[in-house]
């Protein structure tokens, strides 16, 4: 069947120019007289927006579509092992199979709000329910381990053929899923696709038109969302871009509960609760996880950099900075 597809140009060039190397795929059905899909693939800006990059419409989603479409944006962008990429799906028809055949050494992130959906069709409850979150979301790779014993504990098996919550889990791998085996590099932490999800909402109405004329008004809504954005940055009197800014001030105040010892030169040991963390300010690295893997301070860092009156700002990735985010908008 027909195909067609378009690279956002503008979008384009500013997500090579400074978003994190984190990539939404996604698929939604269209909505008026014209069937088929539209296909999307969508960054996140400094300030944790949506960004996006290509979209194409396609009839079918297959295994094929999905190759051709990931080539297709691999040779607009860059190749995996040129850009170190990672993807960030739903698990669509062909999809995970598709980017493992063009970039099989890329980091593949799998929405965990429809991995809960089909593991709870299997193994029901609230206590698994928890568990399953508290694997999946936990910084830590201790506090992984701990959570995936609870849930063989909670679920035995009786009999040798039996499938249990824990054996379904261990069938997918966990740098799939689990955040605490997701490299830091990206600087995202993000386990569900709500960004995805954003801009099938934000290009609801175009989809209820004509193929053509719904291309060119998500091309419209893109230029026009990218020159608000870029405006109301450019007023902005801050270093850190706002919306990050607000999660390190609930960081700031979760930090009232921790109580750091200098331990010589940028090492830190941190008391929060019942718990000791290491941290390491000169290499943004702290022993719970969150430090490095979100590229700005949490509460644990954010104790010690107080310690010393540092300046906070400058243990922000610069991915998170206005000035970067300045120069991936064009400006």
């Amino acid at each position: 069947g027909c195909i067609v597809a378009r690279c956002l140009n503008g979008p384009r060039e500013g997500f090579l120019e400074g978003c994190r190397p984190i990539i939404g795929l996604d698929g939604c059905f269209l909505k008026g007289l014209y069937k088929g899909q539209l296909l999307s693939t969508i960054g996140r800006d400094g300030n944790d927006n949506i960004h996006p990059i290509a979209i194409a419409y396609v009839e079918i989603e297959k295994f094929d579509i999905w190759e051709w479409f990931t080539n297709l944006l691999l040779r607009d962008i860059g190749s995996q092992e040129q850009r170190g990429w990672a993807f960030n799906s739903d698990r669509q028809k062909g999809l995970l199979e598709a980017v493992s055949s063009l970039a099989p050494n890329a980091e593949h992130r799998l929405c965990l709000r429809h991995m809960y959906n089909n593991f709870k069709g299997k193994f029901k409850g609230q206590e698994l329910k928890k568990l399953f979150w508290k694997a999946a979301s936990t910084y830590n790779v201790k506090q992984h381990l701990r959570w995936m014993k609870e849930i063989d504990r909670v679920m035995p098996k009786k009999f040798p053929e039996d499938e249990t919550a824990y054996d379904w889990l261990c069938e997918i791998p966990v740098y799939h899923w689990a955040r605490c085996f997701f490299p830091s590099r990206t600087k995202c932490d993000t386990l569900v696709n709500n960004i995805l999800e954003s801009f099938n909402s934000y290009i609801l109405d175009a989809r209820e038109q004509p193929i053509i004329d719904m291309f060119e008004s998500i091309r419209r809504k893109c230029v026009t969302r990218i020159q608000v954005k870029r405006e109301g940055m450019e007023k902005y009197q801050g270093v850190v871009c706002p919306n990050i800014c607000k999660k390190i001030e609930r960081q700031r105040h979760e930090s009232r509960n921790c109580f750091p010892s200098w331990a010589g030169e940028d090492k830190f040991e941190v008391q929060h609760f019942l718990e000791n963390h290491i941290v390491y300010l000169r290499d943004r690295h702290c022993s719970c996880g969150m430090f490095q893997l979100v590229g700005f301070p949490y509460c644990h860092a954010i104790a010690s950099i107080s310690y010393h009156r540092l300046n906070m700002e400058e243990y922000v990735d610069d991915y998170f900075k206005k000035d970067a985010y300045l120069r991936f908008m064009g400006t």
